[in-house]
């Protein structure tokens, strides 16, 4: 049993189902009697930080997130220690061009193009619709040198641990960003040292 202040009805609950205790009742029912909810007092918006929460909570579990859920964060901006947190996990839940969907960290992904294959990703128009939370999440409007040393340093502790044998598609994503931190070097975007010390 709970009080009615620490009930929520059930109208938001997939922003943040993991967070909150809900009435036990179906939406239809739950309108019959909203007059009788607002006399309890049942809370109904989530606070940006329990939504927050709880796409925490579904990156961890590898489980769908829905866009309402960056459309709630792109209107009400969590507390900046969350946004610290969602910047550190692979939050952004996204469907690629093949149609598989994966989570990407913030720094995977970019509004511009980019010369990293599978490795990184584009984000869409559709995505603009959250550009101020994700802009606060950092990602970058295109890559820098840094990204093109990070994805080689994922391919070679993917396939040289491994002593994988590494395709064409892969080998041409290692020219790319080799073609890209040599023109980085060129016009003097990255030191000599800080790419050596990166590699």
């Amino acid at each position: 049993w709970y009080k009615p202040c620490d009930l929520y009805t059930v109208f938001r609950e997939k922003l943040f189902e993991s967070q909150a205790n809900f009435l036990d009742l179906e939406h239809s029912n739950l309108k019959n009697v909203g007059d009788f909810a607002g006399f309890l007092k049942l809370n109904g918006e989530p606070s940006a930080d329990q939504v927050a929460h709880h796409l925490l909570y579904l990156t961890k579990k590898r489980s769908p997130v829905s866009d309402q859920i960056y459309e709630y964060l792109e209107k009400y901006p969590p507390d900046s220690s969350l946004l610290i947190d969602l910047q550190s996990q692979p939050c952004l839940y996204v469907s690629t061009e093949s149609g598989e969907a994966r989570f990407f960290h913030p720094n995977e992904v970019f509004w511009e193009t980019h010369p990293f294959g599978k490795f990184r990703f584009r984000l869409g128009k559709g995505f603009g619709r959250f550009q101020g939370f994700l802009n606060n999440l950092g990602v970058k409007s295109k890559p820098d040198p840094n990204d093109a040393i990070h994805v080689l340093c994922e391919i070679s502790e993917k396939y040289g641990s491994g002593n994988l044998l590494i395709d064409d598609e892969i080998q041409n994503i290692i020219h790319s960003c080799w073609n890209f931190l040599a023109s980085a070097l060129i016009n003097e975007e990255v030191s000599p040292d800080v790419l050596l010390e990166g590699l």
